[in-house]
């Protein structure tokens, strides 16, 4: 059946699911969650909202994750519409209220349109291994909270182009820990980091500048 805000999803099998309608609800959802599977999510209009309604039963982590295990691949797709992806009751327990491109797997979302809201952090690449690309095209990404990590423990790179808009809140980190590699591609739209940019905080980091608005606090290269 459909999930709802008590329910989590889950896309693999080569299935492409579409959202393009309002009072779309999960209270988590895994694109690509098996082994040498790939899911696909496809967000054209509408209202999808990851939501935890029970803060009482584990793991009340609302979070969209796109490859989340090793061999699997989850690909994501924004063209319209509204994401929001609620903190819950523990917003800063990894995975509440997270975008998770890449999480030990291979994760791709590209954006050209729509606005999509992580109320804690957004992270690319997120564990050894992992791959995780994030373009944004179009459209608004941002977080609420926190963070925009780069290359956490895996392999990410975020590309901004076109007149894609990216806001963080807190810090834009690259290459967090030190097996983790990082490459930030701007060749248009508008990077907004409210605090610092943490360029190579352990690993290897790239950034590539060649066209858009890059607006934060300061920028540390370490």
């Amino acid at each position: 059946g459909e999930p709802t805000t008590g329910l989590p999803a889950t896309i693999d099998g080569g299935f492409t699911i579409t959202v393009d309608q309002f009072g779309e609800a999960t209270n988590a959802l895994g694109v690509g969650t098996v082994s040498g599977q790939t899911g696909n999510l496809n967000i054209t209009d509408g209202f999808l909202e990851v939501f935890d309604a029970d803060t009482v039963t584990p793991p009340n982590t609302p979070s969209i994750g796109l490859g989340v295990v090793a061999g699997a691949t989850g690909n994501l797709t924004m063209s319209g519409g509204t994401v929001f992806i609620d903190g819950g009751p523990t917003p800063d327990v990894l995975g509440a209220g997270d975008l998770l491109v890449g999480v030990a797997g291979t994760g791709s979302m590209t954006m050209t349109g729509g606005l999509l809201t992580a109320a804690d952090e957004i992270f690319i690449g997120q564990e050894a291994g992992s791959t995780g690309t994030l373009t944004v095209e179009g459209g608004v990404l941002e977080t609420s909270a926190r963070n925009v990590l780069v290359g956490f423990g895996g392999n990410g790179t975020l590309n901004v182009e076109a007149s894609g808009t990216v806001n963080v809140a807190g810090v834009l980190f690259s290459s967090f820990f030190g097996a983790s590699t990082s490459t930030i591609n701007q060749t248009g739209g508008t990077l907004n980091v409210t605090g610092d940019i943490v360029h190579g905080r352990q690993g290897a980091a790239v950034i590539n500048h060649s066209g858009g608005a890059l607006n934060g606090s300061r920028v540390m290269v370490i």
